[in-house]
């Protein structure tokens, strides 16, 4: 683990832990935290015990004080993630390579501040268990109402693209957002928000405080799971789905009003290719160009897809070079790609490459042989791992290009003929820019680029910079929200600006000069010239329907439309007047200015001040003036230790039970680098204590943990024959459990490439029977000993391959992906001092080993998997305990054994030996699987539950044991398992159950098992 310095800013109510080369990210987010604290902590009724609020009269009975007197805030500049509220530790945690809005961190504070109403002084399990109780859609909807993290202008495109295309999310899957595809996560948000504003609309009661109070004490009484509904019922009189369809309805005819008809973008529009996402596009000859270039270790081939819109045909173009949907061109023919290729590295960290493909002829023809020569510029390192943004061609084989790191972003100029990089300029978070296609020859000439610089809270401006350093700026901030926009061959500049909760395309002459092209409903990204030379054209991606169509837009068509359309408007329509810029206000902020005098009272003016007071305390927030700061101190990240929990807790037989105990963390650092776990407790079948203290830190090696423990160590089993006289023979089975007390170390490495990952562990035990327990035969051997042991697994993925399924040159085909992983271990085991039987004998010195191999490999097609797994172990040497190696088709928890709690099986009915354990020293088995879905559009909502994912599955499986050392003899067992299982979603949280169906031939043996498996959340 190569981990970061990290620092800590801190004032009265947060703590940001920061890498120290992401200052600004640190500095941005404390102010765009205390900014907003003021609003939301009044609005949910809470606040941190360390804030300087003023005690007001009107707020003794309505304010819930937290126990914490600082919220941490951990973040991270290495990944790019969404941001999460932790309801155990109470911390607020991201992970971000590009700029963010402070909407994005006041969206967590929310959810961190509501979490107080789930806490009920027992902490986080009410808080856990309050909250799954909760719908995902009012959680998310809550933070989404008070700040619109996804953006204002987003919002309100997003929501009125569902509500005038009826492509609002499920309202099943409105349950389950965090695991949810990109689209319907963000569909999911905006109606989440929008549906909560339309229910605190409708309400009588527009307290926050008392409305979560309200729900959440519901939450903890049952039966937990319909508190919300309880409370719309007896609010609203309908519960929540119910509501959810009202609302939709509410939402369409509201849409529909407000735009008085406005034309559709559509229908001046030629609508080619669909995608899921939109990509960065040019347009040469009336041919659509992007890029499907994948990296070297993707599955899938590289592509260019062309489509002409001469002919109305999109064309793939598949090619051998790597790169990303980033490109730009030098020249349509006879030129240079440039694109941008992403490069792991060893820290989990990832960055870009630049990769210079040279070509000759036409670009919308090319093919492997095409390529004159490709060369790779690198660009990131493991220190500085930058992500491009954005590449913009200049001609000639030189490029701009925009790179993000630590979410500040600098721009470059590169000459891909000599090689040349210079450094033009950066941007400090959370500033960034988003360049302009130019067709102005006098831009191009003096290698000026234009672009849009994005100040955040809608602020934007327009400058120009120019290769020799020079700046101009071309438009002020306050002037218009813009979105995309570029520049025509006369120096006017086409703007695509946010306009009364619409979008709305502007020209802009060099004097400033206004001129509306049209306004439209769409949500419209990735704007482009059509050429140079044309003006009555533009290219775009427009949203429709789930999908990003790239369509060619006719502008004289659709001016004519818009100019006709609003001339009919009344005067008092909001598009029938000129563009006015409006100041951008915080939702939170707006709903302040709404409910203040109801919340407040008399108390507004000592409110209003504490707000000011605040706003002053936030502008002297400067980490780069070296002067001496009173309100906020910076300090490197020292470790803070926290108490986290401690909990009863009661463990049912069928997991190792009957136990009864105690799981806590007494320890833990504040962002979470090391914690110190305690479980343990009594058995009571085996009539003993068991449990370990884990202390774990994830800044040591990839991971590291020391733990000191007691706890069942299963020795195999002994059969044993009752004989007695006029009694038939039988013969009884027992488990012979040992207690084993020591230390145990665990630290992995991870390696690329390939994906390795090299897990270690060594252990210092010391053995003993149970004296609860039946005593077991001398002739199952060691009973006693000191155990020294060191075990290695290195885990491979040896490739992952794609096959394109349909021709070559046809896009959107199915690909098959083929996946192999290797897993290989060893360990070796030696008694210190010698060992004893259960008669007290010596029975030997104790030395063996453990050798086991298994393969995997899968072939994944049309959402169908077919898969093979094979394995292979043994345990051999010159004196072993009684266990070697066990095997059981459907093998259940083992008290004991060396396996994770990953899955549970309980069978149900049937008879024979399906479920009995094989045991010698080599064991070994194959399967196959067959897994298809049932119902790929099948979704339910059940409680708290999300369900989806319906498949059934087919497995054959061979395998068994050698009680043999040279493998000469097998005692194997051949068994097919039919089964169909579950998606089962809570708040995020996976569990997958299955009921199985399974027989053993040669032993006509047969059961029907439950098997539930559980995501890893470790």
């Amino acid at each position: 683990m190569h981990d970061v310095q990290w620092n800590r800013l801190e004032n009265n109510l947060f703590s940001i832990y920061y890498d120290e080369n992401a200052k600004y990210m640190g500095e941005y987010s404390l102010k765009s935290l205390q900014y907003s604290y003021p609003y939301l902590a009044l609005l949910l009724g809470v606040r941190i015990q360390s804030d300087a609020m003023p005690l007001l009269n009107s707020q003794k009975d309505r304010f819930l004080i937290s126990e914490f007197d600082k919220i941490p805030v951990v973040l991270g500049g290495r990944l790019e993630g969404a941001g999460f509220a932790n309801p155990v530790t109470m911390s607020i945690e991201a992970q971000m390579i590009h700029a963010r809005s402070a909407a994005f961190f006041q969206h967590e504070l929310v959810h961190r501040l509501m979490y107080e109403h789930n806490d009920f002084n027992i902490g986080p399990l009410a808080r856990v268990f309050s909250l799954a109780m909760f719908p995902t859609w009012w959680i998310e909807g809550l933070a989404e109402h008070l700040t619109e993290s996804v953006g204002s202008t987003e919002t309100d495109a997003i929501s009125r693209s569902m509500a005038l295309q009826n492509n609002w999310p499920t309202w099943e899957s409105m349950h389950a957002l965090y695991n949810a595809d990109g689209d319907t996560n963000l569909r999911g948000y905006v109606a989440s928000g929008r549906f909560l504003r339309w229910i605190f609309e409708k309400v009588t009661e527009k307290d926050l405080y008392k409305i979560h109070a309200e729900i959440s004490r519901e939450t903890i009484i049952p039966p937990f799971y319909d508190a919300t509904d309880l409370w719309l019922y007896k609010t609203l009189g309908k519960n929540s789905e119910i509501l959810y369809e009202d609302f939709k309805a509410e939402q369409k005819k509201e849409w529909e009003n407000y735009l008085e008809k406005m034309p559709s973008l559509i229908n001046s529009s030629f609508l080619s290719t669909d995608e899921n996402f939109y990509f960065p596009a040019t347009v040469l000859n009336n041919k659509m160009i992007f890029s499907n270039l994948t990296a070297e270790k993707s599955p899938k081939n590289s592509s260019l897809q062309v489509y002409d819109f001469n002919i109305q045909k999109s064309l793939r173009l598949p090619l051998s070079v790597s790169g990303s949907i980033l490109f730009a061109l030098s020249e349509g023919k006879d030129g240079i790609l440039l694109t941008a290729e992403q490069k792991d590295f060893p820290n989990g960290s990832f960055g870009h490459k630049l990769r210079i493909i040279k070509f000759k002829g036409d670009i919308a023809q090319i093919k492997d042989e095409s390529i004159e020569s490709e060369v790779i510029r690198e660009f990131s390192t493991q220190e500085n791992p930058f992500v491009i943004d954005e590449i913009k061609s200049f001609g000639n084989g030189e490029f701009y290009f925009s790179a993000s790191l630590n979410g500040n972003q600098s721009i470059y100029f590169y000459n891909a003929l000599n090689d040349e990089l210079k450094f033009i300029k950066k941007f400090n978070f959370p500033n960034y820019a988003r360049f302009l296609s130019s067709n102005l020859k006098e831009n191009n000439e003096k290698k000026c680029l234009i672009y849009i610089l994005n100040k955040d809270s809608n602020k934007t401006s327009l400058q120009k910079l120019c290769e020799n350093l020079s700046e101009t700026e071309i438009l002020s901030d306050n002037k218009f929200f813009i979105k995309e926009g570029y520049v025509l061959k006369n120096g006017n500049y086409r703007l695509l600006v946010d306009w009364n909760r619409v979008l709305s395309l502007i020209e802009l002459s060099p004097g400033q000069k206004i001129t509306t092209i049209a306004a439209f409903s769409e949500w419209v990204q990735g704007l482009i010239p059509w050429n140079e030379d044309n003006n009555e054209y533009l290219g775009a991606w427009i949203y429709k329907d789930q999908k990003y169509h790239f369509s060619k837009i006719d502008l004289k068509k659709l001016k004519t439309e818009y100019t006709a359309w609003q001339s009919e408007l009344l005067s008092n329509s909001p598009f029938a007047s000129h563009y006015q810029f409006k100041k951008y206000i915080p939702p939170f902020q707006a709903i302040y200015d709404q409910k203040k005098y109801s919340l407040l009272g008399e108390d507004v003016h000592l409110y209003d001040g504490y707000i000011n007071k605040n706003n002053e305390s936030i502008a002297r927030i400067d980490l780069s003036n070296p002067k001496e700061q009173t309100n906020y101190t910076k300090e490197s990240a020292s470790y803070r230790n926290n108490f986290l929990f401690a909990y009863p807790y009661i463990q049912p037989d069928f997991v190792g039970g009957p136990s009864v105990g105690l799981v806590a963390v007494p320890f833990i650092d504040e962002m979470e680098r090391y914690r110190i776990q305690v479980f343990g407790g009594y058995n009571f079948f085996i009539d003993a204590p068991s449990g370990a203290v884990t202390y774990i830190n994830n800044r040591i090696f990839d991971a590291f943990s020391l733990s000191l423990f007691s706890s069942p160590l299963f020795n195999g089993y002994y059969d044993l024959k009752n004989n007695k006289v006029g009694q038939p023979a039988t013969e009884t089975r027992y488990f012979n459990y040992l207690q084993q007390n020591g230390l145990l170390f665990n630290f992995a490495f991870k390696f690329l490439p390939p994906t390795i990952t090299w897990q270690n562990a060594l252990m210092f035990s010391n053995i003993k029977p149970y004296s609860a327990l039946r005593v077991a035969p001398t002739t199952v051997g060691a009973q006693t000993t000191n155990l020294i042991s060191a075990t290695t697994t290195l885990s491979v993925n040896l490739f992952k391959a794609g096959f394109y399924l349909e021709k070559v040159e046809k896009p959107h085909g199915q690909w098959l992906i083929w996946n192999s992983n290797l897993k290989l271990g060893f360990g070796k085991f030696n008694s210190i001092g010698g060992a004893q039987d259960s008669a007290g004998e010596s029975v030997g010195d104790l030395d063996y080993f453990n050798v086991n191999a298994s393969l995997g490999t899968s072939v994944s097609l049309y959402n169908q998997n077919i898969s093979i797994l094979a394995s292979l172990s043994t345990t051999q040497g010159n004196n072993t305990f009684n266990l070697n190696e066990v095997y059981s088709p459907f093998q259940g928890y083992i008290l004991g054994e060396n396996v994770s709690l990953s899955y549970i099986s309980f069978p149900l009915f049937g008879s024979g030996s399906l479920l009995d354990l094989r045991a010698g020293y080599w064991s070994y088995s194959g399967t196959l699987t067959y897994d298809f879905p049932l119902n790929n559009n099948f979704e339910s909502k059940f409680l708290m539950a999300y369900i989806n994912n319906w498949r059934g599955f087919i497995a054959l499986k061979e395998g068994g044991v050698s009680d043999t050392p040279d493998f000469s003899t097998v005692n194997s067992i051949t068994s097919v398992g039919i089964g169909s299982g579950l998606t089962v979603d809570i708040k995020g949280f996976q569990i997958f159950p299955s009921l199985i169906y399974g027989y053993g031939f040669a032993e006509k043996s047969w059961y029907v098992l439950t098997q539930v498996k559980f995501m890893d959340i470790l």
